[in-house]
């Protein structure tokens, strides 16, 4: 089996510690460890180094190679640098390209894609699902992965269950982050799993697959990796999701008996996290008098907190972020619309 990691993103998400040049996937957040590198470790003694790709844009590729040389002394672990950052579609079908070109893939051997945020506990539970789902993938399966929903989330996407296939289901129908009431319905009615992003499937079954939906994609299948990486500028920024698993009739779901996040809000961040007697998480220079259920990170100077409730404080060298923890998600859509709004006004500069 080989591996392939996704690494990229914009940096919104958990913005101001996270930027363009410096995602999510790379931060720390108080540990020895970043998230890549927590993804990787996942693997690591299990898999060998050299079965293991990781897709980043050209932004972070520096920071991604030191921190994969942090676990990975041997320097087996392929990086492979975006010529464009795009969605999560495209950065698979160049992975496979170099899988192709450099490994001598073979096309019915099975492929785990995995993000690279996220936190899976307990470990053994989700590599043994991973083995058990690879025979359905050289059955010509895509095997998504799913854990139950713990609560109405309006960050993630859901996956509804169809009929049983032994272990795993038929997928009825993808919903993608729904709104409160939605979810609540959704999570009311069972039947339903949180989609974590982790699939498994074989290089015969993507391009075929992503020919008949995508099929700008799917003419990379016979390029080289370099040569596909320099076709990325004219491919769609689309997810793998909308792109192949909403309308693939391959898709099958598996039920992964393990606690999933992927840290994609402060608010699941704040989650993640042990408090204290408060309800409290702080992390850095803070110095705290009677505030309550409350996120706290400091990079560089001293916050002082007297009587916050449900909030999230971040400091930066570069910026101070406050919300209301069932706020903090909007962060992510306020920074693209700031981002669109200042590349009309330049348009508008250069006289186009």
């Amino acid at each position: 089996m080989k591996i392939v990691i996704l690494a990229g993103g914009q940096g919104s998400r958990l913005w101001p510690l996270s930027q363009k040049a410096h995602p999510k996937p790379l931060l720390r957040l108080g540990g020895a460890h970043s998230l890549l590198q927590k993804t990787l470790l996942r693997f690591l003694g299990t898999y060998d180094a050299d079965s293991i790709v990781v897709v980043t844009g050209e932004e972070s590729s520096l920071l991604v190679e030191e921190q994969c040389y942090e676990v990975d002394l041997g320097k087996k672990i392929s990086i492979l640098s975006e010529s464009t950052s795009l969605s999560t579609a495209p950065a698979l079908a160049l992975a496979l390209c170099f899988l192709q070109e450099e490994k001598k893939l073979d096309s019915l051997e099975p492929v785990l894609i995995v993000p690279s945020d996220g936190l899976i506990s307990p470990l053994d539970n989700f590599l043994e699902e991973v083995s058990l789902s690879q025979r359905r993938a050289k059955e010509g399966f895509i095997v998504l992965f799913g854990v139950v929903p713990s609560k109405a989330e309006t960050s993630y996407g859901y996956i509804k269950l169809g009929a049983p296939e032994g272990h795993f289901f038929i997928k009825n129908q993808f919903i993608e982050k729904p709104v409160k009431i939605v979810a609540e319905k959704l999570i009311a009615e069972g039947n339903v799993l949180w989609n974590t992003g982790h699939l498994l499937l074989t290089a015969d079954t993507f391009w075929s697959e992503i020919s008949l939906y995508a099929p700008e994609i799917g003419r990379l299948k016979h390029l080289g990796w370099e040569e596909a990486n320099e076709q990325l500028p004219n491919l769609p920024s689309i997810s793998i999701d909308y792109a192949l698993l909403e309308k693939s009739q391959k898709v099958i779901a598996c039920k992964m008996a393990v606690t999933w996040s992927d840290l994609g809000t402060w608010d699941r961040v704040y989650e993640a996290f042990e408090k204290d007697t408060r309800g409290n998480v702080q992390i850095g220079n803070i110095m705290d008098f009677g505030s309550k259920n409350c996120f706290f990170l400091s990079d560089k100077k001293k916050v002082v907190a007297i009587g916050l409730e449900e909030m999230v404080v971040i400091e930066t060298e570069e910026a101070l972020f406050l919300a209301k923890k069932e706020d903090s998600y909007k962060i992510g859509e306020i920074l693209k619309q700031q981002e669109e709004k200042n590349n009309r006004e330049i348009k508008v500069l250069d006289g186009r």
